[in-house]
């Protein structure tokens, strides 16, 4: 699970980051959508909540803003994986 999660993790971050450059709001919200999925699915609530603030922010074409927020979705990306790696290695 916890390497799908990160395989699809990886996937929307590279589309995120391609739609900041193109200014491209609908990919860049489908990714952060897609990613705010996988982390509620996981309890992830502070990468959700950084997904959600990324989706409105493109909306509104805070591009700024926007690029900021990338940034802070790889962090709590990092530390549920992080969380995740620790998880399993307690599991076996």
């Amino acid at each position: 699970l916890s390497e799908l999660f990160n395989r699809e993790a990886d996937a929307c971050v590279r589309r995120m980051e391609t739609g900041l450059v193109e200014n491209d709001a609908t990919a860049t919200a489908r990714a952060a959508h897609s990613l705010k999925g996988s982390a509620n699915n996981l309890g992830a609530n502070r990468l959700a909540t950084a997904c959600a603030s990324l989706e409105q922010q493109v909306k509104v074409a805070d591009w700024a803003q926007a690029g900021i927020q990338i940034q802070d979705i790889k962090a709590q990306l990092e530390r549920v994986r992080e969380s995740l790696k620790a998880e399993t290695q307690t599991a076996v």
